[in-house]
């Protein structure tokens, strides 16, 4: 139907069994999560303490001292908290195993799927109800496809994880050769909130009788990869997995026992080439860049997908979205200065989608370099920033810290964060297709990237 630009292949598994409940993940850390102020010298030595860290910012805008959320064993918290020069500035959360077993014996896994297919919008979709599963994600997806096939086209696989599992994708609107938006998300499996608002900015493109929405969908084709880290997201569901996993599932590389690559250090936009801490070679650690850039297959499939898109149509932009601590983050990731030449544009759009989000529910997210919150290097943003020359961020979601629950936030939020950051959105894209009619910003041009991983 829509799809000129792409001959992709794959097929699509569905049923209504959903997985088991499990009291608590077994392979998820124990402990707490604590707040605390470090000289950055010490990251290593906290890293090395702590399970993992779960927020990072420079300290006032310093670049001697971190803030951190760290998650800590019981027993490990004070040889953390006396490491020299850390200030312990609070108690986040005092048990991860009893936040994470609240919710889940919550969660009911019934979906009334005829009743999703009946209501219009996102808003009373009962998919939202809690949060779903790879399996029943791809169901959803193949579903709204169908049910919209005059604007969406599903697409089965835009290539293959670690596993063997497609990363599946839907295109919603536009016209070949048009503008588009490239949207990915879930690349950081334990971000479950990213996975649900980018299905419920998928329902609202497709079902909203909003005349705004609907304008933009006759105009831009909206692209979106609502899980570009499946292998992780299934293992953060599985009763022996971890609920906080973060990284895809590559196997340890030789001399380590430790799994997984973090997608968000392995795209090819300045891999392991930044400032110190940007990534790490240690197979052991959160921000583990991988054997190369784009070593990943997941990584490969994202760029691609994307690059492919920007040969046959004019890219406005990109968002790679993610949580938590309600961002909007603006290129570049490895490095404050130079800014992309189309940055007081961009920051421009940031601020009003800032805006536009906080008058839904009060919730205030901060626009900033995201140099500003620490260096990353290998990330998505940038990734994409080269590819689509376009108005590109990275979108931080609810909640603001991890007092809010961290990346275990409570299923009654997904409505209000996708409520708020569909405003956000179409915000976004209101403004940078006029921005882009009018001459206010001017890309490169459709894409001219070339790679063969």
């Amino acid at each position: 139907m829509m799809r000129s630009l792409l001959l992709l292949v794959g097929g699509l598994v569905v049923g209504h069994a959903l997985p088991s409940a499990p009291s608590h993940h077994t392979s998820t850390p124990g402990g707490g999560v604590v707040t605390m102020r470090i000289p950055i010298e010490q990251l290593d030595a906290v890293q090395a303490i702590g399970h993992d860290v779960w927020r990072t910012q420079y300290t006032n805008g310093s670049k001697t001292h971190l803030d951190l959320d760290v998650h800590v064993g019981h027993a490990e918290k004070e040889a953390l908290l006396s490491l020299p020069g850390a200030e312990k500035l609070g108690d986040l959360i005092e048990d991860v195993h009893t936040l994470i077993d609240a919710q889940t014996k919550e969660r009911t896994g019934e979906w009334d799927r005829e009743a999703s297919k009946r209501i219009i919008g996102a808003k009373a979709d009962p998919f939202f109800d809690e949060y779903r599963p790879n399996e029943v994600i791809d169901e959803y997806l193949q579903i709204l496809a169908d049910e919209h096939s005059d604007i969406a086209e599903f697409v089965p696989s835009i290539g293959e994880s670690v596993q063997g599992m497609p990363i599946r994708a839907i295109i919603i609107g536009g016209e070949d050769g048009g503008p588009a938006v490239y949207n990915q998300c879930g690349i950081h499996a334990r971000e479950w909130i990213t996975h649900s608002t980018c299905m419920y900015l998928i329902v609202e493109l497709l079902e909203s009788p909003d005349p705004e929405v609907r304008r933009l969908v006759d105009e831009v084709r909206f692209v979106f990869v609502p899980n570009g880290n499946p292998d992780g997201y299934v293992w953060s569901w599985a009763a022996s997995g971890s609920r906080l996993w973060r990284e895809n599932r590559q196997v340890p590389p030789s001399g380590s026992s430790c799994f997984g690559v973090d997608l968000n250090r392995n795209f090819d936009a300045r891999w392991n080439d930044g400032p110190p801490g940007c990534s790490s070679a240690s197979p052991c650690a959160q921000t583990f860049h991988g054997a190369s850039a784009a070593s990943e297959p997941e990584t490969q499939a994202m760029q691609n997908f994307a690059i492919e898109v920007g040969q046959t149509h004019q890219y406005l932009g990109a968002i790679d979205w993610h949580s938590f601590t309600q961002l909007i983050l603006r290129p570049y990731g490895y490095q404050a200065t130079p800014v992309p030449p189309n940055d007081a544009f961009t920051a421009a759009v940031g601020d009003a989608m800032a805006s536009a989000i906080e008058s839904v529910h009060g919730m205030a997210y901060t626009n900033q370099p995201s140099t500003s919150l620490y260096p990353v290097c290998g990330c998505a943003i940038d990734f994409l920033y080269e590819t689509t020359q376009g108005v590109t961020f990275t979108m931080e979601l609810r909640p603001a810290s991890s007092l809010g629950g961290g990346f275990v936030l409570p299923p009654a939020q997904i409505v209000p964060t996708g409520e708020e950051n569909m405003a956000g959105f179409v915000t976004y894209a209101t403004r940078v297709l006029s921005g882009f009619k009018d001459g206010s910003w001017t890309p490169a041009g459709p894409s001219n990237v070339t790679r063969d991983y």
